[in-house]
Parts: C-alpha cells; structure tokens; sequence
C-alpha cells in the first residue's frame, strides 16, 4: 500500500482535521458528521487543481474548520437556552 499512499501526508492531513475540529468543539464525532467534512476536503482538492490556493494546509485547515462550525450549528438547532429553559418548566 506505501506504493499507492504517502502515510505520512495522510497522518498530517488528518492532523490538520483533527486540530480544526478540536478548535471549534471536541465533542464532535467524525463518524456522525463526516459529510461537511468530505466536502470541505473535496473543495480542497479542486481549489488545489486549478491552482487558486497556494498553501494547500491553511487552506484545508480552514475549510474543515468552517466545517465543524456547520456541524455545531445543526447540533444547536434544537433552540436557543433560553426557549429549552422555558419548554423544561411547562
């Protein structure tokens, strides 16, 4: 498999995944959220393509990090504290 992969790219992208995601929350799971982050990699890829970016990390540190902001958005949905505060004493 070292033919077709670099192992230590692929360590230090999901680094950069890793630390991106733990800036906005720890508590987000990969596993149930994966596709705004698949997204934001993909994205990635293409910018890099067609050569728009020119520090690919930065780049793809911001976009997963948008990524788990979207993930934190829907988790919050259910309401603001103070409606779920109201709807707890009806």
């Amino acid at each position: 498999m070292a033919r077709y992969f670099d192992a230590d790219k692929i360590y230090k992208y999901y680094g950069i995944l890793l630390r991106a995601k733990a800036s906005v929350d720890r508590t987000i799971r990969l596993e149930d959220h994966a596709a705004p982050f698949v997204e934001a990699w993909h994205a990635t890829i293409m910018k890099a393509k067609s050569h728009e970016i020119r520090r690919f990390d930065d780049y793809l540190y911001a976009g997963f990090r948008k990524a788990a902001w979207t993930v934190k958005v829907r988790l919050n949905r259910g309401g603001s504290l103070m409606e779920r505060f109201r709807k707890a004493f009806e």
